[in-house]
């Protein structure tokens, strides 16, 4: 699952014109280090909240700061 959301990462990172190639040892990096500001962020969860069909609550959205993050909240989301 981990790299099905990652796919979808960095799918929606190079639409948003970032060169970027997220890897495993890249998943602890803050987003904005990654050069993914929140409206990129937005943008990312919003994609991948269609295409996985679940909803991140608005208060765990603020919790998202790193990649390892975002994919920790979705698979709990999937695993429910």
């Amino acid at each position: 699952m981990a790299k099905d959301i990652l796919g979808i990462i960095n799918r929606e990172a190079k639409k948003q014109k970032i060169n970027i190639d997220i890897t495993p040892d890249m998943y602890d990096v803050p987003l904005k280090d990654l050069g993914i500001d929140s409206f990129t962020s937005l943008n990312i969860i919003v994609t991948i909240e269609q295409e996985l069909g679940v909803r991140v609550p608005d208060e765990e959205l603020d919790k998202i700061k790193t990649i390892r993050n975002l994919i920790e909240e979705f698979e709990k989301l999937l695993n429910k």
